[in-house]
């Protein structure tokens, strides 16, 4: 049986903090970008914040395995319905 240490079982919030920190900082230079490329990056910089919240804010990376798959199957299902609206909203309002 390995023993677990302190620094094993406590990430280091303040490090991810500042990470997203930084990575807010690359959003707003990002937001400066030519259009196409505007979006890919805002878009994979939120991506990045995302998983680094749910990983270690939510505690996902510590938890067991269930629950990481619980909510992976809650975000699945949810995208298409975000997507659809997504779609449907801009019509909906410009119609007569």
């Amino acid at each position: 049986m390995t023993e677990i240490t302190h620094a094993e079982s406590h990430p280091r919030y303040g490090l991810v903090f500042l990470t997203l920190a930084a990575f807010t900082g690359l959003e707003i230079g990002a937001s400066f970008l030519p259009n196409p490329f505007k979006w890919i990056a805002l878009v994979a910089l939120a991506a990045t914040k995302a998983a680094l919240v749910l990983m270690y804010f939510m505690h996902l990376k510590m938890d067991h395995r269930i629950y990481t798959m619980f909510f992976a199957l809650g975000v699945v299902l949810a995208l298409p319905m975000i997507m659809i609206i997504g779609i449907v909203m801009p019509m909906l309002i410009r119609a007569p």
